[in-house]
């Protein structure tokens, strides 16, 4: 399942620098199994992936969840109606 996200959502910069130490999006993108897109997307902050794709991006990075998603920790975030 993919949930949008609003426009106000910062863009996840520790997720790009996590990414750009493994390689391109595309790289980066074929080895999680999803489209360069969507990775493009979930940077840019438009999606939030399901928590299969963050658990797999978590694996594959190295870096813990809620350094890869800092939304995670705003209690604010899951009272929100978008």
């Amino acid at each position: 399942m993919v949930t949008q996200t609003s426009s106000s959502t910062p863009l996840r910069s520790r997720l790009r620098e996590a990414r750009k130490q493994k390689g391109t999006q595309r790289k980066v993108a074929a080895d999680l199994g999803i489209t360069e897109t969507y990775l493009r997307a979930i940077e840019h902050g438009t999606y939030l992936p399901s928590i299969r794709i963050m658990k797999r991006m978590e694996h594959y990075f190295g870096v813990p969840l809620d350094e890869l998603f800092p939304e995670l920790n705003d209690p604010s975030f899951y009272l929100s109606d978008s």
